[in-house]
């Protein structure tokens, strides 16, 4: 998705870090005027859809609006892991928790509290 987010100059750090933690990749960011800058980024669907909306609104007291549109420029590559459990023995359970998959970045993460739940 291509993202536009116009906040005033005071927010920009709150913002930008709420928007790298979700994969986003900022791809131009333009002053215009003082106090109000206009930052363009590239993030997946799947990270705005889930309460970005809400913690953009949060980190800037609701001064930053959101404006997004779907990227003509095709998709962008993913890469994902498999997250398969083995008990000692070697015994894969995958088959009683079916296919467990996650964001290269985030499989460990997402393993781990998996593991905790078990």
């Amino acid at each position: 998705m291509k993202v536009n987010i116009p906040p005033p100059t005071d927010y920009m750090g709150p913002i930008m870090e709420i928007v790298t933690k979700r994969r986003g990749v900022s791809v131009n960011i333009q002053y215009l005027g003082q106090n109000r800058a206009d930052i363009s980024f590239e993030m997946p669907l799947a990270n705005i859809i889930v309460d970005f909306y809400d913690k953009l609104k949060s980190v800037s007291s609701g001064y930053a609006s959101l404006n997004y549109d779907f990227w003509r420029g095709g998709l962008a590559p993913w890469s994902i892991g498999a997250i398969i459990f083995f008990i000692p023995g070697g015994v894969n359970l995958s088959g009683f928790f079916g296919s467990q998959c996650a964001n290269q970045g985030k499989t460990e993460q997402y393993g781990s509290e998996l593991t905790i739940k078990l």
